[in-house]
C-alpha cells in the first residue's frame, strides 16, 4: 500500500465511478511525500497524511489542499527503524472537530529477540519515550484554517 501512496493518488469520483460503465483513472492530487502511513479528509475537503521515515524524529502530518498544496502541520515528530527494518512514527489519523488524534508507532523502542517471533525492548536507547502511543492536539480554530507547523 505505500507505493500507492507516495505519490497520493485517489480514485477520481467515487460515486460516478459507482454508476459509470467505464472505469475512472485515478486522480494525482500531489507528491513528494515521505512514507505516507495514513490519510483522512477535513471537514472541507482537503487531507491530512501521516509521514514517516526510519530517521528518529522526523516524522510529520502534513496538510494536502484539494489543489494539491502542501503545508506541514506537525513536525518533527517520533519516528525511528521498528523491529522489520521500516520506518515507524505517526501511523493514525482520527478528527473530531478541532482535536486532532495522532497515534504512534512502537518506532526503535522493540528489537527481534532471541526466539523466532519474539521482541525485546531496546536497551541500546530509543529516540523517543512517546512511542506505541496517541498524541491528541487541540487547536483553537478548524484544522483547515490551522497555520502549521507545530512541535
Amino acid at each position: 500500500m505505500r507505493p500507492f501512496l507516495n505519490n497520493l493518488i485517489l480514485p477520481a469520483a467515487v460515486a460516478l465511478a459507482a454508476c459509470s460503465l467505464h472505469a475512472q483513472a485515478p486522480v494525482e492530487i500531489t507528491t513528494g511525500l515521505s512514507g505516507p502511513q495514513r490519510l483522512i479528509l477535513t471537514p472541507r475537503g482537503n487531507i491530512l497524511v501521516t509521514e514517516t521515515s526510519t530517521t528518529p524524529n522526523s516524522g510529520k502530518v502534513t496538510f494536502v489542499t484539494r489543489g494539491g498544496q502542501k503545508a506541514t502541520l506537525l513536525d518533527n515528530m517520533p519516528s525511528g527503524v521498528e523491529i522489520t527494518g521500516g520506518g515507524s512514527g505517526p501511523t493514525g489519523l482520527a478528527l473530531r472537530g478541532k482535536t486532532l488524534y495522532v497515534a504512534q508507532g512502537g518506532g526503535d523502542s522493540e528489537r527481534r529477540g532471541t526466539r523466532p517471533g519474539s521482541m525485546i525492548w531496546n536497551n541500546e536507547g530509543i529516540s523517543s519515550p512517546i512511542h506505541s502511543s496517541i498524541l491528541v492536539f487541540e487547536f483553537s480554530k478548524d484544522i483547515d484554517d490551522a497555520q502549521g507547523p507545530f512541535l
